[in-house]
């Protein structure tokens, strides 16, 4: 029953890094070799997540600098941005 309402979960929002997380340790107590599959899953997805944050991050700093009228450290955050996170979509 946890087991499908965790797969459940994540066809939901495939994206849940703490889903894949508990679907892992669920098939791992279970014996179930498809948990040990999973693991490297969360462990991207939350490697994403934070690179997304500091993208963020960095945008909005250069973002305010430019507001501010000055461009020192826009290109050092520009850079930060899209080395933090390369393949982020949308806009910043």
């Amino acid at each position: 029953m946890l087991r499908a309402a965790l797969r459940e979960a994540i066809r939901l929002q495939p994206d849940s890094a703490g889903t894949h997380t508990s679907l892992a340790t669920v098939l791992d107590q279970l014996g179930d070799a498809e948990g040990a599959a999973r693991k490297p899953r969360w462990k991207e997805i939350a490697k994403q997540k934070t690179g997304d944050r500091l993208a963020l991050f960095a945008t909005n700093s250069g973002r305010r600098l430019l507001n501010a009228g000055t461009s020192r450290g826009l290109f050092h955050n520009s850079r930060a941005a899209i080395s933090s996170s390369p393949t982020m979509r949308g806009p910043l």
